[in-house]
């Protein structure tokens, strides 16, 4: 198609394709269209000029960053009215509900400084004369209102409303590609074709659903155009017992923590033998470790503990007891620590974590050492859970030590009313682990 027509029925239809770098501002479409309401061919080619001067005008703008997608932000204030429109007609009142929204829709076209086009075209919206539909409700406008709620409002962590975002931009994404609209049957096609373990895919509706929840909230017509929540219950396939994953991260043999670390040595990277070290005794998270503090180390109870105040959940706040073969190594960075962290680390990254540049540095140090993807850092975690779990250490004792959440039976009980294995007991624990670390 080199003249733009696509012959549908009898009427031709004006046709564009939209640049990947411009399709923001039109609600992520690919391709736009408009009906010529002719079915002459000659007629045709002259009012497809219009839109056709209009639209690569907009694609223009969109990539200079001129304007968003001011559709989708007047459909908004469309349905904003609606229900109150919808009233006022059935009651026989004057349309005040109704000018309100024009007012409105216009206010927001001076403030946006769109050209006499797109304010005709805003109004035509507005007053359901434009064929203009959007494949899904995920606006950006909403996402932003979304994304500053959790954040702002509900204090949700930054990395986590990434998440949130991410994965509603890939069921939106997957909408638009497949031509399909949001509904029940939509998002189980999607869960389909991520190919991803039943665990991730109920991250994916968490996500949906606090979008949703958000929505019915924020915006009470949102609820009208979608009753029934699409993203309930959704039945998640599990993986068949006895399936060996292939990419499933294993733990390191008490043999290969001891590589790791020597080779760390020998390679003059003391920081990252330090931080192997302290993971090798305590099992703790790498943040964690990264986020001790010479004030972290205390005596609780009679014994030497790494106080660890902050986490992953409310379960990572504990007393970590300091195994005696640590003590050297611990009391050696409490002495030189310049800044009050016992490793010297600086933020990092969008979340600003102090373990990012070790957590980078151990990751191409181990595969340097010929270990594969199933082997990182946390994998050091692993070796102390199975190491304690081998020695018949009780499991209360190995979840309080590694700070994991008691679930099922055990919730109420340990979780709620108990404080927890004493730190003697934990200390008892951890003897088990036993290395022959150079130090």
């Amino acid at each position: 198609m080199t003249d733009f027509l696509v012959l549908k029925s009898g009427t031709y239809h004006v046709r564009l394709d939209v640049p990947e770098a411009a399709r923001e501002a039109f609600a992520g479409r690919k391709v736009l269209t408009k009906s010529l309401k002719t079915g002459n061919r000659s007629e045709a080619h002259v009012l497809k000029l219009r839109w056709l001067h209009q639209w690569k005008a907009e694609i223009e703008k969109a990539r200079n960053g001129e304007i968003g997608n001011f559709r989708d932000d007047v459909l908004q204030i469309v349905e904003k009215h609606q229900r109150a429109i919808n009233l006022d007609k059935i009651q026989g009142k004057a349309p005040t509900s109704e000018a309100k929204m024009g007012f409105e829709v216009i206010q927001y076209a001076h403030d946006k400084k769109l050209s006499i086009d797109l304010v005709n075209e805003a109004i035509d919206i507005a007053a359901g004369r434009s064929d203009y539909s959007p494949k899904t409700p995920f606006f950006k406008s909403r996402l932003d209102a979304f994304y500053n709620y959790e954040l702002n409002q509900r204090k949700v962590d930054l990395n986590t409303v990434d998440r949130h975002i991410k994965r509603i931009k890939a069921l939106d994404a997957f909408l638009k590609s497949e031509n399909l609209l949001l509904d029940y049957e939509a998002v189980a096609s999607f869960l389909i074709s991520k190919n991803l373990e039943p665990k991730t895919k109920k991250q994916y509706l968490f996500s949906f659903n606090a979008f949703y929840n958000f929505l019915i909230k924020k915006e009470p017509p949102f609820k009208e155009h979608y009753p029934i929540n699409p993203f309930k219950s959704h039945e998640l396939s599990q993986v068949r017992r006895g399936t060996l994953k292939e990419d499933e991260r294993r733990a390191f043999t008490a043999d290969e923590v001891n590589t790791l670390h020597s080779k760390a040595i020998e390679k003059g990277k003391r920081q990252l033998a330090d931080l192997i070290e302290i993971a090798a005794y305590t099992g703790a998270r790498i943040e964690e470790i990264c986020r001790l503090k010479t004030s972290s180390v205390v005596r609780e109870d009679g014994v030497d503990c790494f106080h660890i105040t902050e986490g992953k959940t409310q379960a990572s706040v504990r007393f970590v007891p300091i195994h005696p073969a640590l003590m050297k190594t611990v009391k050696r960075l409490v002495s030189s620590s310049d800044d009050g962290y016992l490793l010297k680390t600086s933020k990092g990254g969008k979340y600003e974590t102090k373990s990012k540049g070790l957590g980078n540095q151990f990751s191409v140090f181990k595969t340097e050492l010929g270990f594969d993807k199933r082997c990182v850092f946390h994998s050091i975690r692993k070796t102390v859970i199975t190491t304690l779990e081998r020695a018949d250490v009780k499991n209360l004792v190995i979840i309080s030590l590694v700070g994991h959440k008691a679930d099922g039976l055990l919730r109420m009980t340990f979780d709620r009313y108990s404080e927890g294995p004493t730190p003697a007991a934990k200390l008892n624990a951890v003897e088990n682990l036993k290395y022959k670390l150079s130090v």
